[in-house]
């Protein structure tokens, strides 16, 4: 023992008292008993108020009566010669402290199921020792599976945004629904692209603010231990255009320029009362010459980051610094909604741990006072238990020792297996940052084959995670956490293989394909009872569960298709967009029909109409069928019309064309065959299909910046 500690011992002859000072200390005095009761062999006793005749070594809990001076979120521990004392500013920054005090000793809270409390004889603290411990944000929710349990949150001195709100999130269809108001109240609502919409409202209207102003009362009287109460526009980009927004939008820089000279309005009314908004899309940047209410806490969330590197060290971000630093002065209360894993695949591998550090603690330079971070809600999705562990360490405290907390948490939660476990988790940061590829939050495995997750890259994964099941062979626990770190590397094989198809790596891939289909469905199975058991109830944000996954495995297994023109030569004449090139022309007579997913075998032309060259050859076929993709959510419609043509003496003939019907709004996402007939097809050489896109986006789906989007998946040659 080093001369400058002391030893609290719990064994016969020798007895260490926790001391309650005041009521707010009772619960706190015997958690603690709680936890040290099942570490020693002996158990702790509990004395209140007076600690003048204690004779030997005590741990002494009161909550301060200087409140002001030590914060509302913060605590302080010290030490005297032989005596501990814990100091909070009310009750639960007392358990906070508590709990600090015990991690120091070993214990460890790994996930809300999994605490680790060690077996001790005694244990030591420094002399003399005195610190404040303060957050480094004033307010601190993350919304990770565990979190939903108190006691978790309460370890890891995290809030609660589900209990602290009294209205949550998106609200202005909450507050002013367009169900109820926008056939009769037409002018309620935001006049976007010259017609009225019902996904935002007008911010200058008074009777709109009337609304929302009787409404906000009511909630607020029916949640009064509420925190905050969010007043914030639909998760969209419409906004109003009239005469008197847009003016006021002109005056101040933007569509939030309106946006918060009705957010004063409202704010003006409840005094008293924190009113939360989100800086959010159109509303995203600081209003100009506008001075925002002090009861008004802005939520900035900057969606559209770059998550593979930290934002500081990435020159694109020049700009949102900008923005940052502008909310920094202009908000009286700015909060950050962080995005910190793929919303669009739950299971796939996202190496954005190594920028966690770097951008909160650019955060809290730039006056950032509080937190929302999103994780997986309530799933658990890959990784989220050392996710919601070490982001919890870091939002209370910027200067954390990530490496070092991410160690401990392995070499407890992993056992044997952690080596490679850190290994893994290491090799897919280093493979990301070496492609410096752009990683958002809406990415997929088919989209990362060729950065961190190529066939190479998961062969790699593949062996460290062999090696990781062979350590803890012996331990059930650990090797049933192993099994649920596998279940990433198994989601990209299914992902990739449908995208390769019948090539290397596809699930159409192998001689003996009936075989081989067989050994990957019953693989995809094991996988579905798998997470059904880990509780992944849903692979996305609002997605597939596991089970209609294993059945749209089945449906695509029926997509593979065998045709006359199956590896023919294709040409773009009008290239696709960039980031909807799939496999090349390749893909559009690879044998396999695209399906539901639009990242998998679908090339999209973006504002622009597909124009294709098939190389024929007079090949005899009369029929060519061509699949086309509506997801009206993601901006893509079934095209007009597609128009069939045979050069012949250097000129483009028309053979045949079809339209579609009339577009009607869908939230489903369907796919429409096209079938051509000729029995003229087979006297050209060369064939070019024109497709002919939407000219315009539908009036349901207008948005500024946006165009229609027309997607086309394998051209079929038949004769039939």
């Amino acid at each position: 023992m080093a001369q400058n500690s002391f030893n609290l011992v719990n064994a016969k002859g020798q007895e260490v008292t926790i001391v309650s000072i005041g009521n707010e200390a009772k619960n706190p005095a015997l958690l603690l008993k709680n936890y040290l009761d099942q570490a020693f062999d002996n158990p702790f006793s509990i004395q209140s108020d007076d600690k003048k005749n204690i004779a030997h070594n005590s741990i002494t809990l009161q909550v301060s009566e200087n409140y002001d001076t030590i914060g509302e979120n913060a605590f302080i521990i010290k030490s005297d010669e032989k005596n501990i004392e814990l100091i909070g500013s009310n009750e639960k920054t007392l358990r906070y402290a508590v709990y600090t005090l015990l991690e120091t000793w070993g214990f460890r809270k790994y996930t809300s199921k999994d605490t680790f409390i060690p077996k001790l004889k005694d244990v030591t603290f420094p002399k003399n020792f005195n610190k404040a411990y303060k957050p480094s944000f004033e307010y601190r929710a993350l919304f990770y599976p565990d979190c939903y349990d108190e006691a978790f949150r309460d370890w890891h001195k995290l809030d609660w945004q589900i209990n602290d709100f009294g209205i949550w999130g998106h609200s202005f269809y909450k507050l002013l629904d367009a169900r109820t108001y926008f056939k009769t109240n037409p002018e309620f609502f935001a006049l976007y692209e010259g017609e009225r919409n019902g996904e935002s409202l007008c911010m200058t209207n008074d009777t709109v603010v009337e609304i929302i102003t009787k409404k906000m009362g009511e909630i607020i009287a029916q949640n009064p231990t509420a925190k905050f109460f969010s007043v914030s526009q639909n998760d969209d980009v419409v906004y109003c255009e009239c005469d008197k927004c847009k003016a006021l939008n002109d005056k101040h820089g933007g569509p939030q320029g309106s946006f918060y000279y009705f957010m004063n309005k409202i704010a003006r009314q409840f005094p008293n009362n924190k009113i939360m908004t989100l800086a959010y899309l159109h509303t995203y940047r600081a209003p100009e010459n506008l001075t925002i209410k002090p009861n008004i806490y802005t939520l900035f969330c900057p969606i559209e980051l770059n998550r593979g590197k930290a934002i500081i060290e990435d020159p694109r971000n020049k700009n949102f610094l900008n923005i940052l630093k502008n909310w920094s002065t202009t908000a009286p209360h700015l909060f950050l909604w962080d995005y910190t894993v793929e919303f669009t695949n739950y299971l796939s591998p996202f190496p954005n741990f190594q920028t966690f550090s770097k951008n909160y603690q650019l955060f809290e330079q730039n006056k950032v006072k509080g937190l929302f971070v999103q994780g997986y809600a309530d799933v658990p999705g890959d990784l989220y238990e050392l996710r919601q562990y070490v982001l919890a360490k870091i939002i209370w405290d910027t200067k954390t020792d990530v490496e070092a907390v991410t160690n401990d948490f392995l070499n407890g939660f992993y056992g044997k297996g952690a080596p490679f476990v850190k290994k893994y988790i290491d090799l897919l940061v280093q493979n990301q940052e070496k492609t410096n590829r752009y990683l958002d939050i809406y990415t997929d495995p088919v989209q990362n084959r060729n950065t961190f997750l190529t066939p190479e890259a998961m062969d790699q994964y593949d062996k460290i995670m062999n090696q990781a099941e062979m350590a803890v062979s012996d331990n059930p626990v650990f090797t049933k956490r192993i099994l649920k770190l596998r279940l990433a590397l198994e989601y990209v094989y299914f992902e990739q293989s449908k995208f390769y198809g019948k090539d290397k790596h596809g699930m159409f891939a192998g001689k003996n394909q009936e075989d081989n289909g067989k050994l990957l469905r019953e693989r995809v199975q094991n996988f579905t009872k798998n997470c059904n058991e880990f509780g992944i109830y849903e692979l996305s944000e609002g997605g597939l569960s596991p089970d209609k996954y294993y059945e749209e495995w089945l449906a695509i297994e029926k997509n593979i298709c065998s045709h006359l023109g199956e590896k023919y030569e294709v040409r773009f004449l009008i290239p696709p967009a960039d980031e909807y090139k799939g496999k090349g022309s390749y893909g559009l007579t690879d044998g396999v029909r695209g399906y539901k997913n639009p990242a998998i075998n679908w090339i999209g032309w973006y504002g622009t109409d597909p124009k294709i060259e098939l190389t024929t050859q007079k090949l005899n076929f009369n029929t060519i069928r061509i699949n086309t993709l509506n997801d009206q959510r993601h901006w893509v419609f079934t095209p007009k019309k597609i128009s069939i043509y045979g050069l012949k003496k250097d000129k483009w003939q028309l053979i045949t064309q079809l339209e579609s019907n009339e577009l009607t709004e869908s939230s489903e996402i369907t796919i429409k065959p096209w079938e051509l007939k000729s029995s003229a097809f087979n006297k050209y050489d060369h064939i070019k299909i024109e497709v002919e896109n939407q000219k315009e986006l539908p009036i349901w789906r207008k948005r500024k910046n946006k165009k229609p989007m027309a997607m086309i998946d394998e051209i079929e040659l038949y004769n039939k």
